[in-house]
């Protein structure tokens, strides 16, 4: 990096691995309001939902669902997930859902 040049913020990635679905009627009224609050915020969503889990060696892949948004930041990330968009929405998954639901910050590329 040159000196005095602003190095872009690195993009953070939400993580959600449902792995029980107890209500399956919540989680589609999750999924049709999510959307929004996620652009709202520049999340791009990388894996969705309904993609398939390829296991590469003889370990076994976690079960359920598995869903990958990329943000332009954690502080973007977080920004979202406090948002009052969100948080009116976030009971739906809790409850109809078990898993983790996690963020990870990424790394800044040039």
């Amino acid at each position: 990096m040159l000196w005095g040049a602003v190095q872009a913020p690195s993009p953070a990635y939400l993580i959600s691995n449902a792995e029980t679905v107890t209500d399956t009627v919540m989680v589609k009224q999750y999924g049709a309001a999510v959307g929004k609050t996620v652009k709202d915020y520049g999340g791009t969503f990388l894996v969705g939902a309904s993609s398939a889990v390829v296991e590469l060696d003889s370990q076994p892949a976690p079960k359920g669902r598995f869903v990958i948004i990329r943000f332009p930041s954690m502080e973007a990330l977080q920004q979202w997930y406090n948002s009052p968009a969100y948080t009116a929405i976030r009971p739906l998954r809790e409850k109809a859902t078990s898993g983790h639901f996690f963020a990870l910050q990424g790394v800044a590329t040039p």
